[in-house]
């Protein structure tokens, strides 16, 4: 997942630490690697700062033994009968260090993943997409669960403690991090998209949390993760268009990579769905 070792090694957390009155200890790292997904990661999936810590420390020690060992150490071996196997015992001893905080930092972004499951499992209502018509005044605002879905995520890549993600990695490692939080964060909205049927109201809705989901993603600056989100603009459109309109936006250029049978997943979930598919055999 990351080159750590390849690219300067910054303090990584996603939340203020925990002032902590020990030091971080030995096996540090290996209980990250063995709680760091399980122990802390309750139903709300909340990152305990703790473990955050754990990284932190590990990836600053981890840079300074390296810097150190190139500083002062390899200068005493160098051109000496155990130049060669002290390398290897080197190399060997920050790969083994790097793989563990590898594994760390895979799991915050799982924890972050499972909290926006958790966010849009409990708040999102199917009423948000299928509201009483006579009742309902058109509104460009996004639904609530959205807002605080994007809160959470601005936070976590950057915020005012400068403990984010982009605060706190830079280069290669920042890119390799949010494509991965991104494709995550894609295919839970999809998932979560796909779990609710709409009228036209809610899908109007849909399409305004999906611009500003866009919005929130744009400004990591991963032109592939932009596209997800153009794509996904694109499939909740089938949900508007008028029903003759459909083997038109089922052929849009945003869609041409997409599966006919997801479309129809999509389409599925009209609320005209039986009068809508009469339309589709055209394309």
């Amino acid at each position: 997942m990351l080159l750590l070792l390849n690219k300067e090694i910054m303090a990584m957390t996603f939340y203020e630490p925990s002032s902590l009155s020990n030091g971080t200890s030995p096996n540090a790292v290996n209980y990250m690697q063995s709680n760091g997904g399980t122990g802390s990661a309750t139903s709300t999936a909340e990152l305990t700062k703790d473990e955050l810590f754990v990284i932190q420390q590990s990836s600053a020690i981890t840079h300074l033994f390296a810097k150190l060992f190139d500083d002062t150490i390899h200068p005493e071996i160098r051109d000496t009968q155990i130049e060669d196997s002290v390398l290897r015992k080197r190399d060997q001893t920050l790969r083994n260090v790097e793989d563990r905080i590898n594994i760390g930092v895979r799991r915050q972004l799982n924890a972050v993943i499972a909290f926006v499951r958790h966010v849009l499992s409990t708040s999102q209502r199917k009423s948000d997409f299928k509201p009483e018509e006579d009742n309902y005044e058109m509104s460009a605002a996004c639904s609530s669960t959205c807002t605080t879905v994007v809160n959470y995520l601005n936070r976590v890549v950057q915020n005012a403690d400068k403990c984010g993600i982009k605060d706190c990695v830079d280069g290669g490692n920042l890119r390799v991090i949010l494509a991965e939080l991104g494709d995550n964060f894609y295919a839970t909205i999809l998932a979560h998209v796909l779990s609710f049927a709409y009228n036209l109201a809610g899908a109007m809705l849909l399409l305004c949390d999906i611009s500003v989901y866009k919005k929130c993603i744009s400004s990591w600056g991963i032109a592939e993760l932009e596209k997800n989100l153009d794509c996904l603009h694109a499939l909740a459109n089938l949900l508007v268009v008028v029903p003759e309109n459909l083997p038109e936006a089922c052929n849009s250029q945003l869609l041409k990579n997409v599966d006919r049978p997801l479309m129809n997943e999509f389409i599925q979930r009209r609320h005209d769905y039986k009068s809508a598919k009469l339309f589709l055999n055209t394309y």
